[in-house]
């Protein structure tokens, strides 16, 4: 949970930053969402234990639809702040494990 929220902090301020509309207001916890949510996720790939990859596969099925956040769409919603939480999320994710399994 720590890395995953510091991991999803940071992304979603440094993505806001680079990729916001100028004088535009970025306000919510909805990077820091985006970041657990894609933490859960990310953590089945490189965990790949059973437990892992079940929660990862629960968090699919019944919150996949947070993918679309992601991508630009509505007007109004933050997609630059959800995009970098996202990638926050999955680096946390990638932080807690010692490398990788083949």
């Amino acid at each position: 949970l720590y890395y995953a929220s510091i991991g999803a902090i940071l992304g979603c301020g440094l993505a806001v930053m680079l990729l916001g509309q100028p004088d535009s207001v970025h306000i919510g916890a909805s990077g820091l969402v985006f970041g657990w949510w894609s933490c859960l996720i990310a953590r089945g790939f490189y965990k790949r234990n059973f437990q892992s990859v079940l929660i990862a596969v629960f968090v699919i099925i019944f919150f996949g639809g947070m993918i679309y956040g992601v991508l630009p769409g509505q007007q109004g919603i933050s997609w630059q702040g959800h995009f970098g939480g996202a990638i926050g999320g999955v680096i946390g994710a990638r932080s807690t494990t010692k490398r990788p399994r083949r």
